[in-house]
Formats: C-alpha cells, structure tokens, sequence
C-alpha cells in the first residue's frame, strides 16, 4: 500500500506550494529535489515568501495577508 501512495500519489497532485519555510527547509528542499522525478519537481513549490505566489496567482486570487488583493476574512465563531 505504501508504495501505491509513492508511485502515484504525486501523479495525482496538481500542485503542492509551501510558504515561510525556513532556511534549513529551503536547503534539504534544494538538496533532495534533484533527486526527485521531474514531474514531481515541476508539481512542488517551496518559498519563502508570499511574494513567489504572485508567479502562480493572480492578485484577485490571494488573501491581503499573501500579497493579494482578496480582503476575505473567514468568521471563526467565538468559543467564550
């Protein structure tokens, strides 16, 4: 079973981003992503900053907090 979510698990995924990881994240991410199937490479984002999101999205799609333009606030419902 584990080897079905490692050969296709990644097939199946449109796209996978990562934000605010920190420089040793960066640094594995880089080091092991050479070793990754192209497809797959290509399927993940690791950034930095919310910045990178703008070569994907457009401003319209992304909140304030990322850089966008969208000043959608979800309503969470006070627990007191």
């Amino acid at each position: 079973m584990a080897s079905i979510f490692q050969d296709f698990y990644a097939e199946r995924l449109g796209a996978l981003y990562v934000l605010h990881v920190t420089w040793l994240h960066w640094l594995l991410y880089h080091a092991v992503r050479p070793t990754l199937p192209k497809r797959t490479r290509e399927k993940l984002h690791v950034m930095r900053n919310a910045k990178s999101l703008k070569e994907f999205f457009d401003s319209d799609q992304l909140l304030v907090e990322y850089t966008g333009e969208d000043p959608y606030r979800h309503p969470y419902p006070n627990t007191n």
